[in-house]
């Protein structure tokens, strides 16, 4: 017994020196615990007040007039808030890491989410207001907007993961109130649950995330929705309205994936019903709309091809204007409706990305299934891109690639060389390949002109034409070669125009289902002329230094030899006119220290009309008196593309190609329902009543401008000294000889007007009586046989008509 004894004593006593070491490193570890809480504390307090010294000094400097030394410690409120930035922000503004990490920052961040979403919680009289039903008394939409501002994407990847994964409870409880509320349940009127606010919210911050990112926003959701098949009125509301508006349009298919993948089929189906009705209603008021604008810009198109020549710049701008002011609510309607359609693309590109999912596949209410919905709607881009909503939409979406970031081109391409789209694949690469260049090439544009220079345009070519060679028909290795050769152009390397079109030309450079000679490799040697200005202009070579003593090469000399070096078409010369006309700010900046007389695009004009015109066999004699005409064709070709979106790269071609016989007239339609459009177009360029009424029939009109266009080519003049000359004649025996000759010059198979003949200048004529038997005839009728223009410049001088 006394050996128990004994034993239970030295137990005791260990137990006791045991817990008396365990007290004592507790209490040393609270010790330390409180010293690294101090030295925290201190560390984070040096650091604020750095912040504070950085924004004196550049409240200094700004008072001095002087560029802000720490321009970055005036976009953080404190330490917690540096935590945000990436690591380089933060190098930037401390000279090291901050001493906040970015789990720490969102830890802290994720109070301020939850204070958004209950204030009642952290106000004591709103919590004594809410005592009779706290659980309700919450406000989502209000959340969700102070996590999307905290989610902005000067945050790093690792403090914006941390968020998401801290504000997890407050994303259950918002999700809570997607679901309607059980019969007989009362609402709190602080804010009815699922408002259309909070959908719209959820949109506005969605359209800030990375995909990983969305979804873990989108599950966090779905944890705390119900089980039902219907959604909160205000919740329908609000997807819809997210849809319509382009803001985080996507988000609706994720989150209806991420209750599929909870088990919560019915809350799925019913988001997808609803996204799936509301893309379909936007894709068919978009049709309707984008049908009756193309058969006005056809149109327009074939008036413009028709008297293009014969009207300088300004008076091509000013009729286009006058014929859009006609038409003015169409035009209108479907600028509107190419806003809602940027959202319903969003959705559906989503939905033909998911794989393997019945959500998408199966039909609901009656409808046919969302992916073939999808499709039809990725249909309309070839027409969205037309718009100016659709060009400034890839615009933006270009300038996210550049820069980087996600973008909705990424999964374009791919699903253009899928399956998927079938032929229709063919039509909206075309229109597509075209949008992003212009896009890219104002991108860098832009970016060189902000003054990131050529180090920026690099960036750019880089990673836009790194992220689409499906969309140019290249592959992925045959591109990086590409890249190459537009970085030695960049940098103004001998030789590299000349090599890039080596390389176009052993390359089958194809939008998917197009010829060698497509948008794509049109689009591709007017990035070329692009990138090689950009290097003359940026260059360190004895040549470039002499630019800025006005010496060296003028832009039109510069212009020209990319233009030749490349093999520009007129195809080119349009897309280069459109991206310097648009961005015309920026560009001279980049370009102005080449220092053109006359102007940067009449240079550029000039320079492209010369190496086209050399390029066709002219002769130098009939360059020189061509190369400004033609610069101005280049310039109106470039105003009509800006003016009709939809028919700008086929006008162009028609434009520069005068009398190719193409007709884009539906005979179907009424004309005499066009003639006032085909008169007030007129009219709208200068010309006189009296000719516009006599051209008024649009076949007559675009007839007359053709001939004018070719019998200038026969005289050596230009279309604007004879229609000049036209308006000069009031004589109606004149007149009738003129369009006479119009109407019995004959044409070839291409559409032209006939040159010459065996005889030129000489033709038969044979006189008919008329409306009378015998010797007494009423009147007579003289036929003349005119073959060819030098007929018709005979048969116009023996008549008076021309000087």
């Amino acid at each position: 017994m006394q050996a128990l004894d004994r034993d239970i004593e030295q137990a005791q006593k260990k137990y006791d020196t045991a817990d008396a070491a365990v007290t004592r490193a507790d209490e040393a570890a609270a010790q330390a615990g409180e010293v690294a809480r101090k030295s925290k504390a201190l560390a984070v307090d040096s650091a604020n007040k750095a912040l504070e010294a950085e924004r004196l000094a550049n409240d200094h400097a700004k008072v001095a007039g002087l560029k802000p030394p720490y321009a970055g410690a005036d976009t953080v409120k404190d330490v917690f808030d540096a935590g945000r930035l990436d690591p380089k922000a933060q190098e930037r503004l401390f000279g090291t890491r901050a001493v906040v990490t970015p789990q720490e920052a969102a830890k802290e961040d994720a109070k301020q989410v939850a204070r958004m979403l209950r204030p009642h919680d952290y106000d004591f009289q709103k919590s004594l207001y809410s005592i009779r039903d706290p659980s309700r008394e919450i406000h989502p939409a209000a959340a969700v907007r102070e996590l999307g501002a905290l989610l902005q994407k000067d945050s790093s990847p690792e403090y914006r993961k941390a968020l998401l994964e801290a504000v997890k409870p407050q994303l259950e409880s918002i999700g809570g109130t997607l679901t309607p509320s059980p019969p007989g349940d009362v609402v709190s009127s602080s804010e009815h649950p699922a408002s259309q606010e909070t959908f719209e919210a959820f949109g506005k911050t969605a359209s800030t995330l990375r995909p990983e990112e969305r979804r873990t926003f989108a599950e966090g959701l779905a944890a705390g929705m119900g089980t039902g098949n219907s959604l909160e009125s205000g919740m329908e509301e609000g997807l819809r309205e997210s849809i319509r508006r382009g803001t985080g349009s996507a988000f609706s298919v994720e989150l209806a994936t991420a209750l599929e993948r909870s088990g919560k089929s019915g809350q799925a189906e019913a988001i997808t019903r609803t996204a799936q009705a509301e893309v379909e209603a936007i894709r068919e008021d978009f049709a309707e709309k984008s049908g009756k604008v193309e058969d006005l810009n056809a149109q327009v198109a074939r008036l413009a091809a028709g008297f293009g020549p014969a009207m300088t710049s300004q008076e091509q701008q000013n009729a286009l204007n006058s014929f859009k002011k006609r038409h003015q609510a169409e035009y209108e309607a479907l600028e509107d409706a190419a806003k809602k359609l940027k959202g319903a693309l969003e959705v559906s590109t989503e939905v033909l990305k998911q794989q393997g999912s019945s959500l998408f596949a199966d039909k609901h209410g009656g409808r046919t299934d969302f992916t073939q919905e999808a499709l039809e709607t990725v249909k309309q881009l070839n027409g969205l891109v037309g718009t100016d909503v659709g060009q400034k939409f890839i615009d933006d979406e270009v300038k996210k690639q550049g820069n980087g970031e996600p973008s909705f081109l990424d999964g374009v391409s791919n699903l253009l060389a899928g399956p998927k789209l079938g032929k229709d694949a063919n039509d909206i690469a075309k229109g597509l390949t075209t949008a992003v260049t212009k896009g890219l090439a104002s991108a860098a544009l832009k970016a060189a002109a902000s003054g990131e220079d050529i180090a920026g345009a690099k960036r750019v070519y880089d990673n836009v034409l790194g992220k689409n060679p499906v969309l140019f028909g290249v592959t992925a290795e045959d591109m990086d070669t590409l890249k190459g050769h537009f970085k030695n152009l960049l940098e103004n390397k001998k030789g590299a125009a000349d090599e890039l079109d080596s390389a176009l030309r052993k390359l089958s450079v194809d939008a998917p289902g197009t010829t060698g000679a497509s948008e794509a490799g049109s689009a591709l040697r007017g990035l070329g002329v692009v990138a090689g200005l950009f290097g003359t202009a940026n260059s360190v070579t004895d040549v470039a230094k002499g630019l800025s003593e006005g010496k060296g090469l003028e832009l039109m000399t510069a212009t020209k030899a990319l233009g030749d070096s490349l093999s520009a078409t007129a195809d080119t010369s349009l897309f280069v006119f459109d991206v310097l006309n648009k961005d015309a700010a920026a560009a001279r900046t980049v370009l102005g220290k080449l220092g053109p007389a006359g102007g940067i695009l009449g240079a550029v004009g000039d320079g492209l009309a010369v190496a086209n015109a050399l390029r066709n066999g002219d002769n130098v004699e009939a360059v020189a008196k061509s190369a400004s005409a033609l610069g101005g064709a280049l310039l109106a070709a470039a105003a009509l593309s800006q003016a009709v979106p939809v028919a700008g790269q086929v006008v162009g071609g028609l434009l520069l190609a005068a009398g190719t016989g193409v007709s884009l007239w539906n005979e179907s339609q009424k004309r005499q329902e066009k003639q006032e459009d085909t008169r007030a177009f007129l009219q709208g360029a200068g010309f006189s009543p009296r000719l516009a009424e006599q051209l008024k029939d649009p076949d007559t009109a675009v007839r007359t401008g053709q001939f004018l266009t070719q019998l200038a080519e026969q005289l050596h003049t230009t279309p604007q000294e004879l229609r000049q000359q036209l308006e000069r004649v009031t004589d109606r025996k004149k007149l009738d000889a003129f369009f006479y000759a119009v109407e019995k010059t004959p044409r070839g198979d291409d559409g032209r007007f006939v040159t010459t003949d065996a005889t030129p200048g000489r033709f038969t004529h044979k006189t008919y009586g008329a409306g009378g038997h015998g010797t007494s005839q009423a009147y007579f009728v003289t036929e003349y046989y005119l073959q060819s223009l030098s007929d018709a410049a005979a048969h116009l001088r023996n008549n008076g008509v021309l000087d």
